[in-house]
């Protein structure tokens, strides 16, 4: 009980924009509404456990909250069913860009076009709903951008019980207030920039990706941990025993990131962010 509010009290301490429940994964402007998908690391701090979300917003209030497990899974069908209209599938499938698709942690540069989430039409979902054989990349579907969220955007959600949620966000499909993707963009019929992604990931590579994957989280990994020796021993000794525990070393860069960017200045921590992003993709 004593580490544990030793861990609350910390966290309040860094992460000044605490607030009560979820009511911030879609309100993030109050000036521009937002309608979209999102997808978020969640991370329990009290029992390290770690899980994303898909998560479907209309006019900045939550609509539907899909948990994606401990990781994102990438060129699968997804039943995203809202339980107020469950009679209605929808499906849906995430996938990357090639040159993200071997990227086993995701941390990206903000604004960065990372892939699309690709859907199923009406017409197609309602042939699908009646045979459950078909799969959804034998089907046309449609597809909107995901762009790559600002994970310095991070809030934390403490209940009554001090149990405290980390809030990470990760991705996320443009909405009305973005510059570069808006709806314009997107809706634009000579558009082309979903061409290059298949949305099974059905990508070819000319090395060996087991390899390259694994080199790169070890360099990202070195980086990051040059500065974790900046974090208070207690969260040290999360972190080293998330990974002895079982973790591939990769789900907990995220948290490892934000803990950092409150300790280091905020151009260190750009510099940082950068460097890792260039070694995640060209190693």
């Amino acid at each position: 009980m004593i580490s544990k509010l030793l861990l609350i009290i910390y966290c309040l301490a860094v992460f000044v924009n605490a607030a009560p429940n979820q009511s911030r994964i879609c309100n993030r402007d109050i000036h521009i509404p937002f309608t979209g998908y999102k997808i978020e690391n969640q991370i329990d701090l009290k029992g390290f456990s770690n899980n994303y979300h898909l998560i479907y917003c209309n006019d900045n209030v939550l609509i539907y909250d899909l948990n994606l497990n401990s990781s994102i899974p990438w060129a699968q069908s997804l039943n995203f069913t809202n339980t107020v209209n469950s009679g209605k599938m929808n499906r849906l499938a995430l996938a990357r860009r090639k040159s993200f698709a071997l990227r086993k942690v995701p941390v990206f540069l903000p604004n960065t076009l990372v892939g699309g989430l690709f859907y199923e039409d009406d017409k197609v979902a309602r042939i699908s709903n009646t045979d459950v054989n078909i799969s959804i990349f034998q089907q046309p579907l449609k597809s909107i951008p995901l762009v790559a969220d600002n994970l310095l955007d991070y809030w934390l959600e403490v209940d009554v019980k001090l149990d405290t949620i980390l809030h990470i966000p990760v991705l996320s499909t443009p909405g009305i207030g973005s510059r570069r993707y808006n709806a314009e963009f997107m809706n634009y019929k000579y558009d082309e920039w979903s061409k290059y992604i298949s949305a099974s990931e059905s990508y070819s590579f000319d090395y060996d990706s087991r390899l390259w994957v694994r080199k790169s989280l070890d360099k990202a990994l070195k980086s990051i941990g040059a500065y974790s020796i900046l974090l208070p021993r207690y969260l040290q000794t999360k972190f080293n025993n998330s990974s002895e525990g079982g973790d591939d070393n990769g789900s907990y860069i995220l948290c490892k990131l934000i803990f950092i960017s409150k300790l280091i200045p905020k151009f260190s921590f750009s510099r940082l962010l950068v460097k890792v992003d260039k070694i995640l993709g060209n190693s």
